[in-house]
């Protein structure tokens, strides 16, 4: 007989609607590592996109999982894997129990280098307030349309971060003056435009080490750069907007979304800036909320938003028949300390959206931005 093989995969299974497949997320980090698995008949729901890094189903027979690791933030447990070897008389079962893991602070924690690497981008990272902090800095590189891995490969837009680091592993919650501000990302591949995603990080506390280090804007939010170009002596400078709680001065915004007059429920949302005019010194800022990642029912705000910009919105929701809707609304403002109440109405198969009774572009869309 062939030995029997059992898998015991940690955190949590979010089943795709496709009958046989799971998707595996090993959360606790700023977005997740995921793998396919055969799963008998057992239907579910699919886990949606974080930030152009969603959950993806890569369907594969059981004997050639393979493990992904998209920017995660703690020690992850993989798998535990128990082989009973079962063709043996009953006096000489054997089992051997062994437990696979893998830090992703070990081999993505940053490493000072020269940059001067071929093609290289050095990314500036502290807070609004000027202090170092626990942060993830990641990079798609495109050329064109297409994303590409550090090689120049090809890689699939919905799969991962071209590269990653981390920084700052043991930064207090508000920041420290010590630590690391800058990360370089050298040999980028010839003729692609770099687009960088910075987000702050937290210690929770948990023993778990799956959730030991989460995506935080408790203290400090999240922030981008799109399509920067590399060479020698370039420069992206990032600063994490501050929360108002700690003296900074972001703003957030909260989505109220209907159809036709009924309640619907937002399961995901997220944001990106337009940037400001004349944005020397400033970030663009974004943010992203996901029911799956965060384990809650509804997830219809975004705080800790960089503040003076205005925003491109995306809120995704169902109605209590569980049909989705998919709105973007453009140019949504986001003040200093202040919050941004977002009504969205879907009815007859259009979007109409407004704040405080001025009506913004909104669309029902089918195709994600990110």
């Amino acid at each position: 007989m062939m030995p029997e093989i059992k898998e015991k995969l940690y955190r949590f299974i979010e089943l795709s609607n496709k009958p046989d497949i799971a998707s595996v997320i090993f959360a606790g980090g700023v977005l997740l590592a995921s793998c396919s698995i055969a799963v008998e008949n057992d239907p579910g729901v699919y886990a949606d996109r974080l930030v152009d890094s969603p959950t993806t189903d890569i369907s594969m027979p059981t004997e050639q999982i393979t493990t992904n690791l998209m920017p995660s933030t703690s020690r992850i447990t993989v798998a535990e894997t128990t082989t009973t070897v079962s063709n043996l008389p009953d006096t000489q079962i054997l089992s051997d129990t062994t437990t696979t893991t893998i830090d992703p602070w070990g081999e993505r924690e940053y490493q000072p280098n020269n940059c001067d690497q071929g093609n290289v981008l050095r990314v500036h990272i502290q807070s609004q307030t000027g202090l170092a902090i626990s942060a993830q800095v990641s990079v798609d590189y495109m050329i064109g349309d297409q994303k590409v891995d550090p090689n120049g490969n090809p890689i699939p837009s919905g799969v991962s971060y071209s590269d990653h680091y981390k920084i700052n592993r043991d930064a207090p919650p508000q920041g420290y003056s010590e630590g690391l501000r800058d990360v370089c990302f050298e040999n980028i591949p010839d003729g692609a435009s770099v687009y960088v995603e910075a987000y702050s990080l937290a210690k929770t506390g948990d023993t778990n080490p799956n959730t030991a280090y989460v995506a935080t804007e408790e203290y400090y939010g999240h922030s981008m750069s799109h399509q920067i170009w590399p060479g020698p002596g370039q420069v992206v400078y990032l600063n994490q907007p501050a929360a108002c709680s700690i003296g900074g001065d972001s703003g957030s915004i909260t989505a109220h979304v209907y159809n036709d007059g009924q309640d619907l429920n937002p399961f995901r949302i997220a944001a990106w800036s337009n940037g400001r005019n004349g944005r020397t010194g400033f970030s663009y800022g974004f943010g992203v909320e996901d029911v799956y990642y965060n384990g809650t029912t509804t997830e219809d705000t975004l705080a800790t938003l960089a503040s003076g910009e205005e925003y491109v919105l995306q809120v995704q929701s169902y109605d209590e028949n569980g049909t989705q809707y998919l709105n973007i609304i453009k140019d949504v403002p986001v003040d200093s300390c202040s919050q941004t109440d977002v009504e969205i109405d879907n009815s007859q198969d259009k979007c109409v959206a407004n704040i405080g009774g001025i009506a913004l572009d909104c669309t029902l869309n089918d195709k994600l931005i990110g």
